[in-house]
Parts: structure tokens; C-alpha cells; sequence
């Protein structure tokens, strides 16, 4: 198994991300990033690091999920985000465009293509 570290439970796990050997950011954002409650100085002297598995930020708890569910019409069983890590909620700053468009306020980071987990 190819995890760094996991601490699981019925809903999914705690996994570190797995850095990615060759990853280049291209481009970020930055007008939607700005419509987040989050220091963005951080974020973007951080964003490649980030999103290359090699660090988190500090609003974020890496999880994978875990579910069940019917694949082609038969029971899967256990399924879950394979490749896919979600940092967790992130509040939308009040006044912004995506904050007047948003019911919950609020927004589930993911990252996707972050490492295996548990349920690749």
C-alpha cells in the first residue's frame, strides 16, 4: 500500500498526500481564491507546493471518502475518491460575488489526482 499515513473510520480517512514526482502549476485563480476566508499571501507563496502533494494548508485536514453504491447496475460495496482528497470546508468572505450565489456560505475544497488512498 502506497500511503503515507492513514487513520480510517466508517466515512473514509486521515491520509497525508503523496507528492507528485513531476508537477508544474499552471495557472491559479486569483479572483476566485480572493472570495475566500483565507490568508491568500500564504496560499499563493504556498499554491504549488499545495497542490503538488507536498505540503497542506494550515485550514486544511486531508480526508479521503468512502461510500457504497451501485456500479453498471450491480452493488459495488465499498467505493470511495480513489485519487481524491478534500481539504474541508472553506467560508466564502461576505460581500463577494460568490458569497451573494452560495446558500451554505460555505465551500468543500477538493483536490483531485492528489495520490492513492485507501479506496484506489
Amino acid at each position: 500500500q502506497n500511503l503515507q499515513s492513514s487513520s480510517s473510520h466508517k466515512y473514509g480517512s486521515f491520509v497525508d498526500p503523496i507528492p507528485l514526482e513531476s508537477c508544474e502549476l499552471v495557472d491559479v485563480n486569483e479572483e476566485l481564491l480572493s472570495q475566500f476566508n483565507i490568508d491568500e499571501d500564504c496560499f499563493m507563496n504556498n499554491v504549488q507546493s499545495y497542490l503538488c502533494g507536498e505540503s497542506l494548508p494550515t485550514f486544511a485536514s486531508s480526508y479521503a471518502h468512502r461510500y457504497g453504491g451501485h456500479q453498471f447496475g450491480v452493488w459495488a460495496g465499498q467505493l470511495g475518491d480513489g485519487r481524491a482528497l478534500s481539504w474541508g470546508k472553506v467560508n466564502v468572505k461576505e460581500g463577494t460575488k460568490l458569497f451573494d450565489y452560495t446558500l451554505s456560505k460555505s465551500w468543500d475544497w477538493q483536490v483531485k489526482g492528489s495520490g492513492k488512498t485507501p479506496y484506489s
